[in-house]
């Protein structure tokens, strides 16, 4: 089928596309995943998608897909093999759950002003409505000359020690309950696919490597300057009593990250001295079961 409209060309991008280029028009559900209320958030959409791939690279193929409502052009990320991992129905779901906690994570690390602020790359799922077993497939914004590659010594220091600092930031955020490390660097310089390793393992699929996984990031990790100009480090000393100072610096972080309420003046705050709860932002087991 081939499709009428305007010609597209992606945003910053050098791939134009012609009205023939794309279907007919086709109603798809859009997905987007709330990570502070852990659930799904569905809206119909009419859009228009290309009859061939773009792009492609050793697992994945990128087709362009035209947005009728925002008018906006995005990419749809197909795996060649059904069976590679990512590609399940339930991979999808679970992959777009931890780049979008991701995303939420890196607000709450950028309102700490760190040196260099980290940006992920954020998506959402099409169920293709109107095709042969609804698949669901992963959909992110078109990304310049996309490459992505994983943290190494060709890395600028200064993005390293950023992303670094931000895992750290996540062990901090969640009190040693997950952690979101190994991203991988884009040409556009943000960042997208990191791991989500967490204790209750509740998101993140076959790919969640749990405690085990956590513990291996705490044993490779070195706090670097970003990390303690963030005073990130003490935290890692769980349910420990702080003394009184530390105390009033740790409210002060907490409540320029959105943690806890500011206080007013001379307003008691427990008592001085007192153990921390382990949790601020985790999330819960999944609230929503995907299509198989």
């Amino acid at each position: 089928k081939r499709g009428k409209g305007q010609a597209s060309e992606a945003e910053g991008d050098r791939v134009r596309m012609e009205d023939e280029d794309f279907n007919e028009p086709e109603v798809v559900h859009r997905l987007d995943y709330d990570a502070e209320e852990n659930q799904w958030v569905s809206s119909p959409r009419e859009v228009k998608i290309a009859v061939q791939m773009f792009a492609q690279g050793g697992k994945l193929g990128c087709i362009m897909v035209q947005d009728l409502e925002d008018r906006k052009t995005y990419v749809i990320k197909k795996p060649f093999e059904s069976d590679s991992p990512g590609a399940t129905t339930t991979d999808i779901y679970e992959q777009c759950k931890v780049r979008t906690v991701a995303v939420h994570v890196a607000a709450k690390f950028n309102k700490l002003r760190p040196r260099l602020q980290v940006l992920f790359l954020p998506c959402f799922v099409y169920i293709l409505t109107e095709r042969p077993g609804q698949p669901a497939v992963i959909v992110e914004p078109v990304v310049l000359n996309h490459s992505k590659a994983p943290v190494s010594s060709s890395t600028p220091p200064s993005e390293r020690d950023a992303i670094e600092c931000f895992e750290h930031f996540s062990m901090h955020l969640s009190r040693c309950n997950f952690v979101l490390c190994n991203a991988l660097a884009l040409s556009d310089g943000r960042w997208t696919d990191p791991e989500y390793h967490s204790v209750d393992q509740a998101i993140g699929g076959r790919m969640n490597g749990g405690q085990r996984s956590i513990d291996q990031w705490m044993i490779c990790h070195q706090e670097n300057d970003d990390c303690r100009k963030l005073n990130l480090g003490r935290l890692f000393e769980e349910e420990e009593e702080h003394d009184e100072e530390g105390d009033d610096d740790i409210a002060d972080w907490e409540e320029m990250v959105g943690l806890r309420e500011p206080q007013e003046e001379g307003q008691p705050d427990g008592g001085g001295k007192e153990k921390r709860s382990k949790q601020t932002f985790r999330p819960p087991a999944p609230a929503f079961t995907p299509r198989n």
